[in-house]
Formats: C-alpha cells, structure tokens, sequence
C-alpha cells in the first residue's frame, strides 16, 4: 500500500475515521471529515421534519426542530455558537449553548423526540463517511 492511494486512503478511512471518533478529542480530523453548508443542512431537516424554512426560524422556545437545527449545524457544519446564532435569527452563542443543552434534556426524556433527531441524525452520518480528502 502505497501512502496517498486511494487504497491507502480508504484503509485509513476504514481503520481510523469511524462513525464515533470524537472530533473534539482529535481536532486534526476535522480537516478530513465532510461538512454541511448551512443551506444543506436547513433543507434535510426541513424535509425530515415536515417544517417549512420559515417555521425553522421562527423564535418559539417550544419549536424542537429549530434547536435540532442548532445542534446538527453545530456537529456537521463545523460552525461556531455564534455563527449559528446569528444564521437562525440573529440571538447570542450563549442562547445556541442554552438551547442546545435544552434539547439533549428533550431528548433523554421524550423518545419520539429522540427518534426524530436520530432520524435527522441519520442523514449526516450517512454522508459523513465520504470523506473529502
């Protein structure tokens, strides 16, 4: 195997970049992985979820979908608290941090919830391992 084939690449793929690496313990993998532009994001979750692009926005602590939002450009996005905020309404990175902690109390306690989000969930990770090199 010769180093930079696409051999070797889908060795290390194979080997090292599996669906749970946790990419705040390796940063240099971040890099490798593939991100989501915000529009593709919005457009999944608008689609699995039923919501319309303007119900995604709309300021309502109640609207489970607009924090699965937050959380999934959060994970697949690569963008920080603040770059989030200021995409689904203009509100502060402590307000995101807040309401992404919300949703994972949502989460643990309502299945169907939890289920919905896996579902969205799905959709990155399945695409998350086509790895841009």
């Amino acid at each position: 195997m010769i180093l930079g084939t696409e051999q070797f690449v889908e060795w290390v793929k194979g080997t090292f970049l599996k669906d749970k690496v946790p990419e705040r313990e390796h940063p240099a993998l971040k890099q490798s992985r593939k991100r989501y532009t915000p529009e593709e994001v919005i457009q999944i979750i608008s689609k699995v979820t039923g919501k319309k692009r303007d119900r995604l926005f709309t300021k309502n602590s109640r609207l489970i979908e607009r924090a699965m939002l937050m959380e999934i450009l959060y994970r697949y996005s690569g963008l920080k608290q603040s770059e989030i905020g200021e995409i689904v309404g203009g509100i502060d990175y402590s307000a995101v941090s807040q309401i992404r902690k919300r949703l994972q109390q949502k989460l643990d306690a309502d299945k169907k919830m939890h289920a919905l989000f896996r579902e969205i969930e799905a959709r990155f990770k399945k695409e998350k391992s086509n790895v841009e090199i």
